[in-house]
């Protein structure tokens, strides 16, 4: 994840990459603008995880082990 902000930004900032990509740099209020959406996007999956915590999946064991049982029946 890391690699990708830093070359997106890279792409926005360095003199080089603006010209073959054709950007520009933000200002700061665009810069904020931008960043805002996925910052709260990230709080809300952090609070949807604190309230409702990871189920185990459907099945579970016994269910793989039914099934390998019927199998082995066979």
């Amino acid at each position: 994840m890391g690699t990708a902000l830093s070359l997106q930004a890279a792409g926005v900032y360095l003199p080089p990459l603006q010209d073959l990509l054709g950007t520009e740099p933000l200002s700061p209020t665009d810069l904020v603008i931008a960043c805002a959406p996925s910052g709260l996007g990230h709080v809300v999956m952090r609070l949807q995880t604190g309230f409702r915590p990871e189920r185990p999946p459907r099945g579970g064991p016994s269910a793989t082990r039914d099934v390998v049982e019927h199998i082995a029946t066979r």
